[in-house]
């Protein structure tokens, strides 16, 4: 391996796959029964120490079956780790939700292909990558082939990351709003809600997304925000922005209406300094 690191002058290396059920079992060894697991976690764990040590600038990304292989003994020894091989809504949704109560946000990769997503689905599947590592891949053989409505809006996430919540990932404070969501039996999760908020409360992004038909709205209240501060709120969806004082938001709430399922939200909170219009109560959306 460290052959071929040098040869082709790796900035990162991948990591996948794994053995088998099949492949799995015990046997004897120095006269113990062992599993073999075991051996083959004490074998990978001394070639990435050794990787790491003999290249330190080399960058170890952790993917097993996409999800698999996220004990902390590999989290440890490689930089990220990719979630899931799943790039649907509603599952991306619900794992992102789990996974980010179990690991820094950053470090767990989400990916976007545009086969594998429906059309009307395209906002929703690319916002959950906002809430994990950002990563693309599958939106056409070329430039040429990706539909312009699929390059604009990737562009404008893109660079909605690149700009907002990277910087904003590494020292965040995650608020999961519904820490259980459940899709597979009864009563399902109606709602997914995931905010990330700065340290200092000077910004902050939400993402509200609709798992169920149901008519009633999402009454969300930001919990990262400063209570003496105001804030200008963007609605992704529609690009309009109100201002409204962080304590309000916090005590009365926003209600989000989504249309259906599989549709979502994105808010994002800026700090602002005194003066512009303010809404007289955070529920007034529709008048500021």
């Amino acid at each position: 391996m460290g052959r071929l690191i040098e040869r082709y002058t790796l900035d990162i290396l991948r990591l996948d796959g794994a053995p088998m059920a099949v492949e799995l079992g015990e046997r004897e060894t120095d006269g113990f029964l062992e599993n073999t697991m075991w051996r083959h976690y004490e074998a990978l764990y001394g070639i990435l120490d050794r990787l790491r040590s003999r290249y330190p600038r080399l960058l170890i990304e952790n993917c097993c079956g996409g999800g698999g292989r996220n004990d902390l003994g590999m989290l440890s020894r490689t930089h990220w780790t990719q979630l899931t091989d799943e790039w649907r809504p509603p599952r991306t949704i619900q794992i992102a939700n789990g996974m980010s109560m179990m690991l820094p946000p950053e470090l767990g990769m989400l990916f976007f292909g545009i086969g594998k997503v429906e059309q009307e689905a395209l906002d929703t599947a690319l916002r959950i990558l906002l809430f994990g590592k950002f990563a693309l891949s599958g939106l056409g053989i070329s430039q040429e082939h990706i539909p312009d409505e699929v390059l604009h809006k990737v562009i404008h996430y893109v660079n909605l990351y690149k700009e907002f919540v990277a910087p904003l990932l590494p020292t965040c404070k995650a608020y999961h709003h519904t820490p259980i969501v459940e899709l597979d039996k009864a009563p399902k999760s109606d709602y997914c809600v995931l905010e990330y908020a700065a340290q200092d409360a000077s910004r902050a992004i939400a993402g509200i997304f609709k798992l169920t038909d149901t008519p009633e709205p999402c009454h969300f209240r930001p919990k990262g925000l400063d209570s003496r501060k105001s804030y200008t709120v963007t609605f992704d969806s529609t690009g309009q922005t109100l201002v409204a004082d962080g304590g309000k938001l916090q005590q009365e709430g926003l209600n989000i209406f989504v249309e259906r399922a599989l549709l979502s939200e994105l808010l994002i909170f800026e700090i602002i300094e005194d003066g512009g219009k303010r809404c007289q109560s955070a529920r007034e959306t529709e008048a500021c």
